[in-house]
């Protein structure tokens, strides 16, 4: 097969802006980036909520009061897409989970560390019976010589 170069005109994909808004401010996307249309900005932006969410949530801080305000390259506002618009969809699994204040998280944080303890407990004790069992085995080894009901060991039975 034989290709031919035509000349092509490349259309340039429009630029979108993501602008995101919070409780500290007001953070100005200065670079913007290309893509297809809106749908694709939006696909993006979902992505970029978990990840910042994630990483709010890490430090500590409510990612709910967060939005992106995505915009086109004359700066017209074209959708709000809030943090808690993803964070409040239904997981996979079919089960809702709704929003956690701060003092839940906190609960939850301590119940955390308590389970952590109570695991650590286990597993300690769980040592302890393992080393207390490889102990009777090791004293029903070493009296394995002889027999349990009392007879005298076969070698000497044997020999006599």
């Amino acid at each position: 097969m034989r290709w031919v170069a035509k000349s092509v005109t490349l259309s340039q994909m429009p630029y979108f802006y993501c602008h995101l808004h919070g409780p500290g401010g007001f953070e100005r996307d200065e670079i913007g980036l290309e893509f297809s249309g809106l749908d694709a900005v939006y696909l993006d932006v979902c992505r970029a909520i978990l990840d910042i969410s994630a990483d709010l949530a890490r430090s500590g801080y409510d990612p709910m009061p967060y939005a992106f305000e995505i915009v086109d390259a004359g700066g017209a506002l074209l959708m709000d897409v809030p943090f808690r618009e993803m964070l409040n969809k239904a997981p996979r699994n079919g089960r809702y989970r709704p929003p956690v204040s701060q003092a839940g998280q906190r609960a939850e944080m301590l119940r955390a560390t308590l389970l952590k303890a109570a695991v650590s407990e286990s597993i300690d004790r769980l040592g302890e019976t393992i080393r207390m069992s490889r102990q009777i085995v090791a004293r029903s080894r070493a009296s394995a010589a002889d027999d349990p009901w009392g007879a005298p060991p076969r070698q000497a039975a044997l020999a006599s």
